[in-house]
């Protein structure tokens, strides 16, 4: 089954249809055509509908984590309900796919963002912030994956990378919680926070919906065990699981 259940699901009614379904469509025709001129004319034009001055996301109740793995032309996603009360995982929900659209920086929501919503619009409920394995608004267009899924969802939403796509920082003192401004043609366009003393620092940028101020906070907040929030961390743990899975029952065939 593409979906599994930890636990019983919160009581919450998901809209799938929404004032940017009409993009949401675009989109997935084009990562289905490989149209790298129209999904740059996309992401230039979604650019003018971003979100950033959003602070409603206070204390958030439920947030999803998001992470995807690959082998060869399989896409594996995991998605990660995490009740941010109770701090526990709420539900884990698996689904796999074909990849279509090719690895190109900086175009990485046109090859994640398909076999994404076709988990996510399975659901029955609605988060009330999703933090996807990925850049948000610190991306050469402003169009990282979680920008692009927040506005196509109408839903707050945060990148959260262990990498740099784009920008320049000061490194952030050794200190756990220690933070930097990234910014990219003199613009802030995340953080670089060191969640840990003596570990490499996460970029932290807002998607959509949010504040750059909240969503570095909410990252703050948010239990951890390692670097990653426990939410990132298990929804990685869980994707990669099931990827190892989904490989071993393939190769006993």
């Amino acid at each position: 089954m593409p979906i599994s259940l930890a636990f019983p699901l919160p009581h919450i009614q998901i809209v799938l249809y929404n004032r940017f379904m009409n993009y949401l469509e675009e989109t997935l025709k084009i990562a289905k055509n490989r149209d790298t001129k129209a999904a740059k004319k996309v992401q230039m034009l979604l650019r003018d509908k971003i979100s950033l001055n959003d602070n409603t996301v206070i204390n958030p109740h439920f947030i999803m984590g998001v992470d995807l793995a690959y082998d060869k032309d399989m896409a594996f996603v995991s998605i990660v309900l995490w009740d941010n009360i109770k701090e526990e995982i709420v539900s884990v929900f698996n689904d796999k796919g074909k990849v279509v659209f090719p690895y190109i920086p900086g175009f990485l929501s046109f090859r994640e963002f398909p076999i994404f919503y076709q988990l996510y619009e399975k659901l029955t409920f609605e988060p009330d912030v999703i933090i996807f394995d990925g850049h948000g608004y610190a991306h050469p267009r402003r169009m990282g994956l979680a920008t692009h899924a927040g506005i196509l969802l109408d839903i707050p939403t945060i990148g959260c990378a262990k990498s740099k796509l784009v920008g320049t920082y000061d490194v952030p003192e050794n200190e756990e919680n220690a933070y930097s401004e990234l910014h990219h043609k003199n613009e802030i366009i995340g953080y670089v926070l060191r969640t840990r003393k003596n570990v490499k620092p996460i970029f932290i940028s807002p998607g959509n919906h949010i504040s750059f101020g909240q969503s570095l906070k909410l990252i703050i907040s948010l239990k951890r065990k390692t670097k990653l929030p426990v939410v990132m961390q298990m929804a990685h743990r869980t994707c990669e699981a099931y990827k190892r899975s989904f490989l071993a029952i393939e190769r006993r065939k």
